[in-house]
């Protein structure tokens, strides 16, 4: 079987060698072919291809409608998948059997998906030209030029919307528009909006133009308005209006409008004015006279029978501001009576005590109000940082170590801790607290900070310092804090050009820091510059007035 196997292998093989060396000689007979007749016999057929195409597009009984169909459809089936690409050439075929305004729509909907307006806007153009009264038409073409930064073509494209049916959304576009124009059409656009719906928003974009188109219009229309639908909302926008633009007069026009409304509407007044003046700048003028009128006004206020807590809570805050004691313990005191579910309050109410110097009120507030509200923790780091300015470092310890204690694994609470152990002088726990600190976030700018601080007090410790102070300042370059401590190490290590480099960086952040004046203050000392260590020390005591310990400093030059 093996020999006959192989007689017809051999048989086959110089077949096929005789076919090779034929095919051989036909290839060099057609290498001697023009390329020229190749050329148009290629350019040939494919013309012949694409008259075919005619043709069955001509042929009635070739339903091209079909194909189109069936091209469209498996093109809505790709934007369901999210295939974008393969969507675009599905209605791209279709549109070769059938030019329709929804395949061009579909068309320019997949091209925005890819982000390409340029063929999106000519296939939405191609739709609006088939059929113009198609309103997703128009909304895309919208869309398109508004992204494209054209206003006025998306201007001419709204109108045509609102021609084509002046529903609601085609007034608020179209007034948009306008409004952004400082058209004065939109006005009466934003006025038929609102006969039909009662919108607070638009309502006051169309105040808000009006005051930009016709000022001297504004306010008669905006009081006729509080006149007829005095709302909260309408009182508070129009306070917030006079008081922004320092109309101040304008408040008691507007007071005497609603002063026999109901009591939440003149609630909301004062409301209004409390919080608009404790946002602004206390140095314009007569802004204290005016705070304290509205501030005795709302406190013989006849008008309100319920008192509101909140109310009373803005007007202890704009007291606080102008720094008038009465006032301050009569809202703070009116704040806390009628305080009954917000914990919150009464941890402001103390601050507010603080700032005017009452620290027996201060005290009382968070410890009495700590009983009350137990599961508010902050109320521990409020007695605590209370004792801590008042150097009663012992007593801060036991409120921040239950503190600590309420949230053990939280980076702020435990460097407070470590901090209070090292002022009472217990340096072994702060040393735990602040490796505990960087064992919850070992990159932690403050954790390394404040640990490379607490390390610079040992001598023998200044390259550890200095690596963990390095981490703080490459995670935060800006912060004074860290370019601080950073300069200190290396003053101690006495590398003095780089301690003079980072401790002047850290001024230009901070120049009102008294411990960055304090250290240069140092540093200039240890340099033998007199002048100028006198200089940073003067500086430091002013910004830290009972400072013993720059005073001890500044007797040196006595």
């Amino acid at each position: 079987m093996k020999f006959f196997i192989n007689i017809f292998l051999f048989v086959i093989l110089l077949y096929s060698a005789s076919f090779i060396s034929s095919c051989s000689s036909t290839n060099e007979i057609r290498n001697q072919v023009n390329s020229k007749e190749l050329i148009s016999k290629k350019n040939s057929l494919s013309e012949y291809l694409k008259q075919k195409l005619n043709d069955y597009r001509k042929d009635p009984q070739v339903d091209t409608s079909s194909i189109a169909q069936d091209y469209y459809i498996r093109g809505l089936v790709e934007m369901t998948n999210e295939n974008f690409g393969q969507a675009i050439n599905n209605f791209e075929n279709a549109l070769k059997f059938e030019k329709s305004a929804s395949i061009y729509l579909s068309l320019s909907e997949a091209n925005i998906k890819v982000n390409n307006i340029y063929n999106a806007l000519d296939a939405a153009i191609n739709a609006y030209d088939l059929d113009p009264e198609n309103m997703r038409t128009l909304e895309i073409l919208y869309s398109i030029f508004l992204y494209a930064g054209d206003d006025d073509a998306a201007l001419k494209v709204v109108e045509r919307s609102y021609e084509l049916d002046p529903n609601s959304k085609n007034i608020i576009a179209l007034a948009e528009l306008l409004a952004y124009k400082k058209d004065k059409r939109a006005l009466e656009l934003y006025k038929i909006y609102l006969n039909r719906v009662e919108n607070q928003e638009i309502t006051f974009r169309y105040f808000n133009l009006l005051s930009e188109i016709y000022p001297e219009k504004f306010y008669p229309e905006l009081f006729d308005l509080i006149a007829k639908n005095s709302t909260p909302d309408n009182v508070q926008y129009c306070v917030y209006y006079i008081c922004h633009n320092n109309y101040f007069r304008k408040l008691d026009s507007l007071y005497e409008i609603i002063e026999n409304k109901d009591e939440i509407i003149i609630e909301s007044f004062y409301s209004g004015i409390f919080s608009n003046l404790i946002n602004m700048d206390k140095h314009i003028e007569n802004f204290s006279k005016i705070s304290e009128k509205y501030l005795i006004n709302y406190k013989y206020e006849k008008n309100i029978k319920t008192e509101n807590a909140n109310v009373f809570y803005l007007g202890a805050s704009l007291a606080t501001k102008i720094a008038d004691t009465n006032l301050v313990h009569y809202y703070s005191g009116k704040t806390l009576e009628l305080n009954d579910t917000n914990s919150v309050h009464p941890l402001f109410v103390s601050y507010f005590y603080q700032q005017i110097g009452d620290k027996v009120s201060e005290i009382k507030t968070l410890e009495d109000f700590s009983k009350k509200y137990p599961k508010n923790d902050n109320y521990l780091q409020s007695i605590g940082a209370f004792y801590y300015r008042e150097k009663d470092f012992e007593k801060s310890l036991e409120y921040f170590v239950e503190f600590q204690e309420a949230n053990p694994w939280e980076v702020d609470r435990t460097l407070i801790l470590a901090d209070v152990f090292q002022k009472v002088n217990k340096l072994d726990s702060a040393e735990k607290y602040y490796r505990k600190a960087l064992l919850i976030n070992e990159n932690d700018p403050s954790a390394n900070n404040n640990y490379a601080y607490f390390l610079s007090i040992f001598p023998d410790r200044l390259e550890e310092a200095l690596l963990l102070s390095k981490i703080a300042i490459t995670t935060e370059p800006e912060n004074a804090s860290y370019l601080d401590t950073y300069g200190w190490i290396q003053f101690l290590l006495k590398n003095y050009d780089s301690a003079e480099k980072y401790q002047f960086k850290a001024l230009e952040k901070d120049a009102f820091n008294w411990e960055i004046n304090a250290h240069l203050g140092a540093y200039y000392l240890e340099i033998s510059n007199q002048d100028k260590a006198k200089y940073y020390y003067e500086r430091a005591l002013k910004l830290s007035p009972d400072n013993n310990e720059i005073k001890q400093k500044l007797q040196i030059f006595e």
